[in-house]
């Protein structure tokens, strides 16, 4: 079964599936069609994270990649669309090298949708209202035929970048070539050597708490899974098991605040990133469970631009793998500075502005990554994302309490109503169908709420976009969703 935002990407996963190949395989296939078919989310020039569950083995992939070598301090500030925000793309590489590891067919049959794809593509209604709402701050012949719904979308360039990493591997990509010069030429600071040195780490070791009987298994810094596990745990603590009521949201809320607080203050680069696990034991839930339940203490949220824009994606094979896994450029086109036919992300505007702070600017460095894919084990086995910059932390404990709480199933969860903090205005934005009960609650209990409009792109832009796929612990029978925010759809066999 796999799960995705695209109809054709779940097609290309599929197919992979039908052809023997394994999860890995139709995740690559999905991410590579993603990047044709939805832009506006994710395109090569971005990076990528992944869990594999393989019977009881959980490892991770980190697909994310550096800022140029010569990336100073003194190049501040800058803007989401400076070429100074330019990281270097790690998807092509996580690809690849995920493939040779864990894949099973050819890369080529692996990429041959996508290839396929960028020769002419429909675009979707909602990748049709990305382009749309962006489209003055592309260049003018980037996606020029996207004219209305439906229209067929050639990327001819991007097609041959595709053709000839599925011909060479990620060498056609990172070394001296047209694609690299493309992109050396767009990023001044970035080097044909920064492209060279760009690695993947494979076998990560994710992070993971028990929720109620649940192992919540997230990928470790740089990418942001800490505030996912850091509210899980705080919840657990405060002894909430019906999520139904105004009273739990609000604590989800102070909650899930409170764990963005903690994580910025050390989720970094991992080769210099605080040992994170210390944060997971019962003692620091405690102490944080304590900070939430009382009334006096106001936790605000942190003032970060969000960023609504990732494709993720879900798999599971015939031989019981689970896999998730999210590719992204960031923000809405990432920096929407075009090399070689695809957008390159703006994944260093995540970087901290404080020499003194272990995430600060930095050459050679991996920024702070909103990125985080998810697996779930014990009484609930699943595979889940929420597509969405800063609203996926907060999609993951929303949708682990569906499930495990409130009786939903995949489908259930993704099309329940969905709240988002935004880090930058320190604004609870809610969807209209959470009720008036709730709304209400919750401005009593001090929070600034915004009830978004019911518009599914406006509302997507916000919460997100979420797949989830669980397998049956008795009948093994695997269940999907895939968000009716999104133009995608979830396939099994």
């Amino acid at each position: 079964m796999v799960a995705s935002s695209q109809p054709l990407a779940t097609e290309a996963g599929i197919l992979m599936l039908r052809s023997g190949g394994t999860a890995v395989d139709a995740a690559v296939a999905m991410a590579a069609v993603l990047c044709v078919v939805e832009p506006g989310s994710t395109d090569l020039g971005g990076d990528f994270f992944m869990l594999v569950k393989d019977g009881g083995n959980i490892r991770g992939v980190n697909g994310s990649g550096k800022s140029p070598a010569a990336l100073t301090m003194e190049d501040m500030p800058w803007g989401p669309t400076s070429p100074h925000a330019v990281t270097v793309p790690g998807c092509v590489a996580a690809w690849v090298d995920s493939h040779d590891k864990m894949g099973k067919l050819p890369l080529r049959e692996v990429l041959a949708p996508a290839i396929r794809a960028a020769g002419g593509f429909p675009i979707a209604p909602m990748a049709f209202a990305a382009v749309q709402e962006h489209r003055s701050s592309l260049p003018l012949d980037f996606l020029a035929d996207a004219t209305e719904v439906g229209a067929v979308v050639s990327r001819r360039e991007l097609k041959t970048v595709l053709e000839n990493i599925a011909k060479n591997g990620k060498k056609a990509f990172y070394d001296d070539g047209p694609t690299a010069r493309a992109i050396v030429k767009a990023v001044p600071l970035m080097t044909l050597e920064d492209l060279k040195a760009h690695e993947t780490i494979l076998n990560t070791k994710p992070l993971s708490v028990d929720f109620h009987g649940v192992t919540a298994w997230e990928h470790g810094p740089n990418a942001a899974g800490l505030v996912v596990l850091l509210a899980l745990q705080t919840l657990r603590e405060l002894g909430v098991t019906d999520f139904s009521t105004p009273e739990a949201v609000h604590l989800m809320i102070k909650a899930l605040k409170l764990a963005f607080r903690d994580a910025r203050a050390v989720v970094c680069d991992p080769s210099t990133c605080y040992d994170v696990e210390l944060m997971l034991t019962t003692e620091y839930a405690i102490a944080s469970a304590k900070k939430v339940s009382d009334d006096d203490v106001i936790i605000t949220a942190q003032q970060w631009p969000m960023g609504p824009d990732t494709a993720s994606f879900q798999a599971v094979d015939a031989k019981g793998r689970f896999v998730s896994a999210v590719n992204s450029t960031y923000q809405a086109f990432g920096s929407k500075i075009v090399a070689s036919g695809f957008t390159l992300q703006n994944r260093g505007f995540n970087f901290s502005r404080d020499p003194a702070h272990p995430n600060c600017v930095e050459g050679a460095k991996r920024p702070y990554h909103t990125i985080i894919p998810c697996i779930l084990t014990g009484k609930i086995e699943a595979t889940l994302t929420n597509m969405g910059g800063f609203m996926q932390p907060q999609g993951h404990v929303q949708h682990i309490v569906n499930l495990l709480f409130r009786g939903m199933d995949p489908q259930a969860s993704v099309d329940a109503p969905r709240f988002c903090i935004d880090l930058d205005a320190d604004v609870v934005r809610i969807e209209p169908t959470y009720g008036d009960e709730i709304i209400t609650y919750l401005r009593a209990r001090g929070h600034a709420v915004h009830v978004l409009p019911d518009d599914n792109y406006a509302r997507a832009k916000i919460v997100g976009k979420a797949q989830i796929i669980t397998r049956s612990s008795s009948t093994g029978v695997l269940v999907a969703g895939s968000d009716p925010r999104a133009d995608g759809c979830a396939m099994g066999f």
